[in-house]
């Protein structure tokens, strides 16, 4: 069972008690060519080149920039794509390392909103791979493969092919240059569709804005203080979101994060993803959305044993929202969460 939960949640996730790594611009637990690759994204970037599929070739173009996330290492990229044969669209990237895959992740929401499966990236020296398997609606076998060479830096090989029945069927070949400093433009040329439930896209959107966190850590007869800041705007033109986050803990240094949010079509629900400013990303978490709550419990183990950490969030009204987590240890709560967020704008 994963964790499910949203921006609200999230502060929770980091009270019960997740790594804390902000102390260094990047975590000591990420290798030095992901970091050097992750730097290399930073600036403004244009990519041009070719869809090929049998004797057709269409142009292929975009601008996108990467900056950092938060303090750390960490990217939060914007995409507009140029297509030639559909409407331009764009949309919003974080990436980086996952401790516990070993690789770096990148992980999407559009401009419609939709956020699927996130990207895992083998990085090796100069070089980014990403390699998936999937069927085809016919029950073919169907392998794409995606190679980013760094020829130097500011500029980039990229040959992405997609196989079916191990036969080349398609493929892209593009060069990526970085170009001036200043800001994308990003712009969509229709409205964003309606793959989103009117359910999940108000939820995000009452989310916009910015609030303050106040809650108490118990842990036996210990009462523990914790704050936080944090606001959410719309990621690019439609009703995803990008937060950022500042926790303000009374027994650590502070520490931020930076969320994106989208709602995932295959699993049919809320999903978010979150790097932290040391860099860290792991995989997205989905959120059970039902009326004016959020709700979910996840399985980790403690200690040696078995634990279950329950997590819930109301919103009860517009502006405040009142959570709950608590985590159960041979059926008996061993810690528990109580936070307020309220809206301050």
């Amino acid at each position: 069972m994963k964790l499910l939960g949203g921006s609200f949640l999230f502060a929770a996730l980091a009270l019960a008690g997740a790594s804390h790594t902000a102390e260094t611009p990047a975590s000591p637990l990420i290798p030095a060519d992901v970091t050097a690759m992750l730097l290399e994204h930073r600036g403004q970037w244009r990519a041009e080149g070719w869809d090929i599929e049998g004797e057709k070739r269409t142009p292929i173009k975009a601008g996108w920039e990467c900056k950092a996330a938060m303090n750390g290492v960490g990217n939060l990229c914007t995409w507009n794509h140029e297509w030639v044969d559909r409407p331009h669209d764009s949309a919003l990237d974080i990436m980086g390392y996952d401790p516990k895959v070993k690789v770096l992740r990148m992980q999407r929401v559009s401009d419609t909103g939709v956020m699927g499966a996130g990207a895992e990236v083998t990085v090796r020296g100069n070089t980014m791979t990403v390699v998936r398997e999937f069927t085809s609606p016919d029950g073919k076998p169907r392998v794409m493969r995606n190679e980013i060479v760094v020829t130097k830096p500011g500029e980039w090989d990229q040959h992405l092919t997609f196989d079916e029945d191990g036969k080349r069927v398609r493929e892209w070949r593009l060069t990526q240059r970085r170009v001036a400093n200043a800001p994308i433009a990003v712009t969509r040329t229709t409205a964003p569709g309606t793959a989103v439930p009117a359910n999940v896209a108000a939820w995000l959107e009452a989310a916009r804005g910015r609030w303050r966190s106040e809650g108490v850590i118990i842990n036996g007869e210990e009462r523990t203080k914790a704050f936080a800041t944090w606001e959410c705007a719309a990621a690019v033109n439609g009703v995803g979101n990008v937060c950022t986050w500042h926790h303000e803990w009374t027994n650590r240094p502070e520490d931020s994060a930076l969320d994106i949010q989208g709602y995932d079509p295959d699993k049919k629900m809320l999903s978010t993803a979150r790097v932290t400013d040391s860099g860290l990303l792991e995989e997205p978490a989905t959120i059970e959305l039902r009326g004016n709550t959020v709700s979910g419990s996840r399985q980790f183990t403690e200690n040696g044993k078995p634990a279950v950490m329950h997590n819930e969030v109301v919103a009860k009204s517009r502006n405040e929202r009142a959570q709950r987590m608590y985590v159960e240890v041979d059926g008996k709560v061993v810690r528990e969460f109580i936070i307020t967020h309220r809206r301050v704008n």
